[in-house]
Formats: C-alpha cells, structure tokens, sequence
C-alpha cells in the first residue's frame, strides 16, 4: 500500500538562449512538463494519499517576452549553467525511500558528443561519449556535461534509496536532445534539430565528475595495473528509468505546431503557432491520451506512433538499468488517471474576454466544423448542464464559445467541462515548394470537390511549416510529373505515386485514417491491464498454405511462448512466410470484458476480421484466440506477409500494428475497415472512425509487428554484372518488374558473393552480442556510430527512393563473402543505383579498419551517378545479413563468420545549403540605416518573379556609376560575401548597387551557369560596362566564361577580380588522393575538418567538369 504523503521531487532544465545555435521550443517543453507533473500530484483521490510536488527550475529563456511569460505563470528559475546543473542534483536528497517518493529530471536543449577519454575506450567502442549542452559549456575553459557524469550524480542522489526489497524512490529521466548527427536544417526549415557540434575533448581524467580508480558508488574500483574501465562491470548504474528523444544516430527535433483557432472577420481559419519538442510534445499528448498507467514499453511505444506521425527518422529510446523494468508501469502505477472533466476559468483580454477549460490539444481536443464541431457538456455549480461549443483550440486550454455564458458564471469556480462530441481528427497535409503551378491548380482544384468526403485529411493550401506530411512532386525516368506524399521531414514517398489528383487525395485519405487510428487510446479508462494476458507465438521456416495450415495451427509452435510481447519480430525464411498464434487471456474472475481488434497493416489497411467482437470472462470462455478468415473458413493464427516488390524499393522490413479493444460493453469496429493502398492486392486490412459511442469504460493494447523479408545472397561473377535485389516477370496486377535496388559489375577477375543488408538488421545484431557479454565481437564493424557524417544531412533512401519504412530498413550496406580478386583506382568495383542521382546527391562508400580503428572512403560517385568502389576494406567478423538468427561465436567468444562491409551515406546538397532555387540574380536593396532585403530574380513567368525583374530594372534605370557583382565559390550562397560587403563593411558605398548571383555548382557546367548569368542580366536590362565582379574561388570561372565564351558577356564587365580561382586547373589524382585523406579525417571526428565534410564528399561528383 504506497504511504500516505508521497513527493516528487523534480529538476526541470530547459534551454533556449545558447550564446550559439539558439532554440525555441524548451522553454515550452519545461512549462508544459512542469504543468502535467503538477496537475497529475494535484488530482490524485485522496484514497491514493496526498502527493507533493517539488519542482526546481533551471530555465535559459529567449528573450524579454520568454521571461515575462515565466513570470506570468510564477515561475522561479536558475540558469542552467554546467555548475548549477551538478549542484541541482542535491534537490534529491530528500527523497525518502520510506514512503516511496519519486524523482524527475527533465532536460530539454542541445545534446552533442566528446572523444571518449582514453580511460573510457573499452567501455565505449563507439569511441564517443554523448553529452548534454549547458547554458555556458561552449564558453572558454568549460565544457559539456558527459553522459557518465549524468549516471554518477543519478547514483550519488539514489545512494541507499533503492534497496533490493522494500519501498524505494522511482526515479525517472526524460531527456529531449540528440547526440549525433547534423544541426542543419534540411529542407524543412520549421524543423530544427537539437544537436550541437562536437565538444571539447577532456585531457584530465580526474576533472570527470564523479571519476576515481580508487572506486565509489558509481566506478568499480581499478586493480592493479588497470589501466582502462573494464566494460559491463567497470560502471554500476543507480537503478532508474529514461526516456531517450532519438537514438544515438537520428536526430530529436523541435518544430512548430499548429493550434485551429476560430475563423476571422472574413470567414478564413486562424492559426496559433508554438514551438515545441517533437518527442516531449508526443511524450506528454500521449500520457494525456492514454492515461499515466501503463508500462513504460507500452507508453514509449505509443510515444513513437505519435512521433512518427509528425516527423520521420526519429525513433524514441527506452533505457532501463534493469532489465526488467521496461515493464514496470509508469511511476509505478501509484498515479490514478485525472478523469477527464476539465475546470472552465475566465479572463479579461485586451481583444476580448475569454472563457476556456483546462484542456487542449495535448489532452486530444480537437477543433471541429461546422458539420463536425467538438461539443462539451459545461456544469455548473447547481449541477445544470448546457451544450457549449469549443472555438479555439491551444496546447493546454480550449476557448469556448463566449455566447454561451453570463455575468453570472464569472462567479462560479465549480464550472467545469466534459467532452460530449468530439470532432473527426484529421492530418496535416500542405504543398512542398517543388509543386508547378499548373499541379499545384489541378491539386486544389480536386481537393475543393472532394473536400467534404475526405474525413481524415487537411490540406493546408498556404504555407504552413507545422504540417506532418508535404505533398511533392516526381518525375520518374520518361513519365510525366506524379504526385507522391512524405512525411515532412522526408523525401521518401509513403506509397505509389499518383498522376491523378483526384486518386492521389483519395489515398492520402487513407493514410490520414491509418495515422488517426494507430493513435486511438482511452486515458481514463478504469480496467486494469494486468488482468489480461496476451499470448504469442511464432512459425518461422514452415511452407504452409489453405490444405495444410489447419494441421499446423493445431500444433504448438513454441516451447516458451511469448507474454505480453512489447513486439513481435518474425522473418520470412526460405522465402516461407511467417504468422504468429494471438490468444488473450481475461485474468479476471468476476466479470466479463468485450473484446476485438483491428491489424494496420503497412499499406495502410486496416481489417478487423481476424476476431470477431466477443465476451471473455468467468461467464463464458476465459480466452480467445485471434484467426485467419479464408474462403468462409477460420484458422487459430494469422499467416503475415511482407509483398517481395519492397525488395525493388530497397526495403526488407515493414512494421504492421495488431491493436486490441478490451471493453465493459459490446462495440463494433467494422467501420474502421479499409482496403490497403495498391502494391498488396493479397492483404485486405481497413478501419477507423471513433468507438462506438455506447461504450462506457474501454482501452486499447498496441503491439507493433515487425516482418523481415531479407534479400537473397547473389553472385557476382568475374566480369559480369548482377542485379541486388528480387527478379520478377510478373507482379501484382499482372505488371512486368523491371526496377533494383542497384547493379553492381566488378573487374575481370573479380567474385564474391554479395548480400545487401540494412542498419536495422546490423542494430539487432549489435544488440544480440551485447546481449551475450560473451562475445567480443568489435561493434564499430558492424554499426557505425550516428555521429560520423555529422553536418552532412542525408536521405536514408541511399540507393532507390521509393515507398517509406523507418529509417533504418531501407538498403544501406553491402556484405561480401567468398571473395576472389580484387578492386583499384584502375578495376574498381561499380554499383548503379537503381533510382538516378539527381544533381544534388552523392553516396559516399566507406569501411572500416580494424587495425586502426577508423573509418575511411573507399572511392566515389561519379558524373554518370554511379558508385565506384577503388579499395576494399579487411574483413571484420560477423554477418550483417543473418542477423535476426542467433550469432554463433566459437569458445573464445570470437564470432564464427565474418565478411568485407561496405557502408554507404547518402549526402543531399540542398539539405545542406538550406537551398533549392539555382540561377538566381539578387539585388541588395537597402530599406534602412541597417536592415537590407534581397530581390531574387530567377528569370520565371511567376508573378513575383515579374514584380522583382521591374524593382531592379527601375533600380539599374535610376542608378548611375558601377555595380558590384558577387559571385559565390564552390560550397554554398552568395549570403557570406554579402555579409561582409554590406554589414560588416563599407565596400558598398563605393557602388551604386551590390547584387548577388546564385548559380546550380554541383552538376552544371561552367559555361552552363555563365549563359545563365548572362540572360538574367539581359532580362533586367543591365547595359554598359558597368560590372565590377568578384568571384570567389569557382565564382572566379563563372566570371571568367562570362566575359571570354558568352556572346555579349565581356561588354558588361569592367573589372573582374578573381579570390582564389583555380584558373590553371588541378592535377585530378593528386586531388582525389587528398580528398581521400581529408574525408578520413573528417568521418573519424577531427574537428577542423569535420565542417567541410559535406563540401568533400560532393567535390567528388563530376569534378573533371569542374576544374
């Protein structure tokens, strides 16, 4: 029985005003925590006992507004500077064990990465330590906080308040921030990664907090001669529970999101927008929704469903220091669930007085339409009710409509809302940039007919950076331009795509049902969720079919079946495929629950014929178990299938989600059906729409599926080319497969057996040699670290972009076996991409050495797209492809079995440059003493490319003397020359104009972008000798071929001054064989060299064109 006065005792940090790389979302993140931990202490019955809630505050706000918001709320702060932060550990001193209390620390800003001590270098394969960004870390002499800090003053602070038996403190981490990758934007520049650069390394060991060879509550202590910390037992973790943004090679994000308010004067939708974390923003919407009792893998799985529907490449971590724990319930189940009857408070507002009730979209309210409005019973104190509806909605509070209340109700403090209607949810769709106008028109005129029967989509016709998916445009080979649909964060299309509009919204449609229906949850509902018990089991490696499946289903299929699997991982075997045998279990014997399920599949169907609605309990069968329909005919199991045809996009593992509805009352989930969008005509799985509204206490089990269906080992042969991936003649629908993933040819005398694998598959095999601390397996071979192509944004399609997966399961690495011969500069090895590069991507291969412990290049792409692989790395042991089977090692823990592994990243140049409009002449034009606005001008029929040709035409017509050109080098914009020029600077008060060129540098030859300069300049009537340019480094031949090879071209110029140009050309092997050494250094974390990554890997492609 918990005692009967508890506390949580909390440190809340939260980190806007970086002197670098500011944020704006962890302010909101640290309120919006602070504000459900306080309300969930506030509403506990007092059967419960009173719980506390002690929070402390180290809080870095952006700005006066921030600060005064703070204010606003009471809020009292610290800065959250490194030494602050180690001294707030001490707020957890006065948990008491004795009654149970429980700890919080919440982290919200910039995570980031040091080189691993040389102490730390067995306990850290990776070689890194991930760390988090305090307020002052980057400031001379300080520096970050590392992750084994973290775990020393955890354990300090939890030091003889966790015994083994008897009550204990809870202590719970959340921390939103990522250690690895890039702080680039991509091409969404709403979303923001919370990822600083490389932090200063660390000399002296004895300045790591908490460290000592002598030994202490966190450090085993060093024997003699011991000179590194020994891994697996060197360290003693406290026993706590984390909550993890991203893992340690994807990004945690921040972006805005987007709050319906009610309609203005003219009738149009007003949007309110705030920042937040995409991972706390999920994390908290989803304890609001699915209510504070489930376990810590049910909630992060629900987590990561909400996440993935707001970004891509972001999958959340659950970290536990016992192994068990991941199935402890959520602040040990000592929370009851507020129920959802939301105060109704008012205010006086400048623009008007506001009634509103403490609830908003983070609790699941939606705003609704006129034919979907969301209603709310109001009551008062007297217990009158009236039906009021919701006109705005917020993060955390919902307006009502103000009509509905009087004078009076300002009086009353009992006032108080529960939910009566609830509008239809929605997804957020808007327009990428790519989109002609002529799609753009066909687009929303499809959408304004069918409108009203599209119940799950919102396609947001203005710019709108907070939506969750983009519709975008593809040209594919020959065809016309398709639409196709990404997550927003994604290029990666999520199905087929559509030339017709009207048949591309109708699947976007479908997606919009799957995505509301994955996220169905009760968050108060009253049914315990140990009394039920799901039970699985799994068939692997067995060819069955309509005759024989019956037998087999009768059969036991394992010896341990699996208990309230968090997941289910099956594979394809043999090319048999798998099923699994459900069954659930009404532990209860008093009474009777209702039971169904739904399976979304990942085509996006939904079906909910494998289980018929029905009651279990002590009055009828205690169990049932779910099955397979077939021409009329049920079988006890589900036969799971993943369609071969993702094997032509790169993908060789899909995630399904098995979701069961446990309730007090009969409901039905029919109309949740719907088919699944074409590529698997076999599959029939459909649903969605709201429980049936009879049901009066009902919650929901999600169990994520994941089907593998690895590719095939091929050969290559001396000579002669093969195809990666699965060969059909016919495919669904009857339609001739023609596409790979890629074509590989090697030299003459050159063969090998070649299994293309992903990261997926190399993460669980690391994750299986942890598992067995016997092995001693080097992991760097196997998985390399997320932050080695740190600065260079990517695409985790690297060498086909079609259909999406989660990130890690689309082809990434190439394993080599049985190899005779081998590849140089002069017989390379060739690999073909089976989707074309565009002029913007490059695939960098690297490998790994084991003798050095570094990563290095093993060649390049070049000008036709094509991956040319010069050197081979040595073999490392293990294989990639085969994991999902136990790893065999021998006695010595050595693994049985090893190949030649060659990795591959994907760079997108215009996910580094932030830019995708090329050929653009810009006029610097001054709007006062210190602010100037740039005039693009690309040479288009757009109306806002005529207003801006007429702007600088009037401007060239009104000025007289010269005008100052700026050409840009190879990496990059115009924007740091004019920076200097016109900010920092008084070069531009010799000119009568400073203007700016923009030219495509990665795929466009020189005279190519000369012509293009030349026409601009022809286009805003540019005449006389009135240039004077300056050209940085390959700006400089741009200039150059204007003057020497364009017609036209030497008349306008007056001067030319060249800074860097390589006019005499470059000996090409010898900078090949320094670029070589340069990415080297920049992969394996040198830090001078590191920013310039992105710039190398793209020098290689076509670079005989370019100098």
């Amino acid at each position: 029985m918990p005692s009967p006065e508890r506390t949580l005792h909390a440190v809340i940090i939260g980190i806007n005003a970086y002197p670098q790389r500011p944020l704006s979302g962890c302010i909101n993140d640290a309120v919006a925590v602070g504000e459900y931990f306080a309300k969930l202490c506030r509403s506990q019955p007092a059967a419960q006992g009173v719980i506390h809630w002690r929070p402390t505050y180290y809080l870095a706000p952006a700005g006066p507004e921030e600060e005064a918001g703070l204010a606003g709320k009471g809020i009292e702060y610290r800065a959250p500077t490194r030494a602050n932060i180690v001294a707030a550990f001490d707020h957890f001193k006065a948990a008491d064990p004795a009654k149970g209390d429980y700890c919080l620390f919440y982290y919200s800003g910039h995570g980031s990465f040091v080189n691993a001590p040389e102490v730390f270098a067995d306990y850290e394969p990776s070689g890194e330590m991930q760390t988090i960004v305090c307020l002052d870390s980057r400031e001379e002499g300080n520096r970050d906080l590392l992750d084994k800090e973290l775990g020393y003053l955890i354990a300090k602070a939890l030091d003889g308040k966790v015994p083994e038996d008897g009550p204990k403190v809870h202590f719970l981490s959340i921390m939103d921030c990522c250690h690895s990758g890039s702080n680039t934007r991509g091409d969404e520049p709403d979303i923001v990664a919370r990822m600083e650069s490389k932090g200063a390394g660390i000399d002296d060991f004895d300045k790591i907090e908490g460290f000592t060879r002598q030994g202490n509550i966190f450090y085993e202590a060093f024997r003699p001669g011991q000179e590194k910390i020994i891994p697996g037992t060197g360290i003693r973790h406290a026993r706590y529970i984390s909550l993890a943004a991203a893992r340690d090679n994807e990004l945690a994000k921040e972006k805005t999101m987007t709050y319906d308010t009610a309609s203005n004067a003219e009738g149009l939708p007003l949007k309110r927008r705030v920042r937040h974390g995409v991972f706390t923003y999920s994390l908290l919407k989803t304890l609001e929704q699915s209510g504070a009792n489930l376990s810590y893998a049910e909630l992060m799985r629900r987590v990561e469903m909400e996440v993935r529907s707001l970004v891509d490449k972001q999958i959340p971590v659950l970290g536990k220091t016992n192994f068990t724990d991941d199935n402890q319930r959520f602040l040990r189940n000592e929370f009851v669930t507020p129920q959802p009857i939301f105060p109704i408070r008012f205010r006086e507002q400048f623009l008007g007085d506001e009634w509103y009730m403490q609830a908003g979209s983070l609790h699941g309210i939606l705003l609704g339409t006129e034919e979907s409005p969301t209603l709310v019973n109001v009551t008062d104190g007297q217990g009158n009710t009236r039906e009021v509806a919701v006109t705005e909605v917020r993060a955390t509070e919902s307006l009502l409509a103000p009509t509905a209340f009087s004078d009076t109700d300002k009086d009353d403090n009992l006032l108080s809302a529960s939910i009566k209607q609830m509008a239809s949810p929605k997804i957020s769709v808007g327009l990428g940039h790519q989109l002609s106008v002529s799609m753009k028109e066909e687009l929303l005129l499809a959408w304004a007919s069918r409108k009203k029967n599209l119940r799950y989509l919102d396609l947001r016709e203005e710019e709108d950076a907070s939506v969750s998916f983009k519709v975008r445009i593809v040209r594919y080979r020959d065809e016309k331009e398709a639409f196709i649909l990404t997550r927003s964060d994604s290029e990666i299309p999520l199905f087929i795509r559509h030339q017709n509009a009207h048949s591309f919204l109708q699947d976007v449609d479908k997606v919009g049902k799957w995505e509301c229906t994955s996220q169905i949850a009760n968050p108060a509902t009253g049914i315990r969720r140990e009394d039920f018990t799901v039970t699985v089991e799994t068939l692997e490696d067995q060819a069955f079919g309509p005759d024989n499946f019956a037998e087999i289903v009768q059969k036991p299929w394992l010896a341990q079946p699996l208990i309230d699997p968090d997941i289910i991982h099956v594979r394809h075997v043999n090319d048999n495929q798998p099923a699994i045998k459900v069954k659930v279990t009404n532990q209860n014997h008093y009474r009777g629950f209702w039971i169904g399920a739904l399976y979304l599949d990942s085509h996006f169907g939904i079906t909910h014929e494998y289980l018929d609605i029905q009651e279990i309990g002590p009055h009828t069968q205690p169990s049932v178990q779910l099955g397979y329909l077939d021409e009329g005919k049920r079988y006890g199991a589900i036969p799971l299938w993943m369609d071969p045809l993702f094997h032509e996009y790169g993908i060789t593992e899909i995630k399904d989600y098995l979701i069961l509805f446990i309730s007090k009352r009969p409901f039905d989930l029919s109309s949740y059906f719907q088919e699944s969008i074409e590529l698997n005509p076999k599959r029939n799985s459909g649903f969605i729409n709201k429980v049936a509204e009879k049901e009066d206490d009902w919650f929901t089990i999600k169990i994520p599926i994941h089907i593998q269906y690895p590719l095939a080992q091929v050969p290559l042969n001396s000579g002669a080319a093969c195809r990666i991936s699965r060969t059909f003649h016919e495919g669904p629908y009857n339609r001739p497969i023609q596409s790979a993933a890629m074509v590989i040819k090697g030299p003459a005398d050159f063969s090998a057996q070649v299994q293309a694998t992903n990261l997926a598959s190399a993460r669980r095999l690391v994750e299986q040699l942890a598992a067995s601390r016997s092995s001693q397996v080097n992991a760097r071979g196997l998985l390399p670290s997320g932050s080695l192509w740190m600065g260079c944004e990517g695409s985790e399609g690297v060498f086909s972009r079609n259909l999406a997966t989660s990130p890690d399961n689309h082809l990434s690495i190439l394993e080599l076996t049985r190899v005779q011969g081998g590849v140089s500069e002069d017989q390379p090895l060739r690999i073909e991409p089976g989707d074309p590069l565009s002029a913007e991507e490059t695939i960098v291969p690297f490998g790994y050495d084991p003798s050095s412990d570094l990563y290095f290049p093993l060649g390049y792409t070049d000008e036709q797209g094509a991956v040319v692989i010069q050197q081979l790395p040595a073999e490392t042991d293990g294989l990639i492809g085969a994991a999902g089977e136990q790893p065999q090692t021998d006695e010595t823990g050595r693994s049985v079995g090893g190949s030649i592994k060659l990795f591959f990243q994907k760079v997108v140049w215009s996910k580094l440059s932030g830019r995708h409009d090329y050929h653009t002449l810009s006029w610097v034009k001054r709007v006062g003493p210190d602010t100037l606005e740039l005039v693009p001008f690309q040479g288009t029929e757009e109306e806002s490319d005529t207003l801006a040709r007429q702007q600088i035409s009037g401007a060239l017509e009104n000025s007289t003397g010269e005008v100052l050109l700026l050409i840009h080098g190879f990496t990059g914009d115009s924007r740091t020359m004019l920076r200097f020029v016109c900010q920092e600077s008084d070069i531009h008060q010799r000119f009568a104009m400073v203007m700016a060129y923009d030219y495509e540098n990665l795929d466009t030859q020189i005279e190519e972008s000369a012509q293009a300069l030349r026409t601009l300049l022809q286009q805003v009537n540019l005449s006389g000798q009135r240039l004077v340019i300056v050209g940085s480094s390959m700006g400089g031949l741009v200039a150059r071929s204007l003057i020497e090879d364009i017609e036209g071209g030497a008349a306008l110029v007056r001067r030319l001054i060249q800074v860097g140009t390589p006019n005499g050309g470059s000996e090409l092997a010898d900078l090949r064989q320094k670029l070589t050494g340069w990415i080297t250094m920049g992969i394996n974390g040198l830090t001078f060299v590191q920013p310039y990554l992105p710039l190398l890997s793209f020098v290689w492609r076509g670079i005989d064109k370019r100098l």
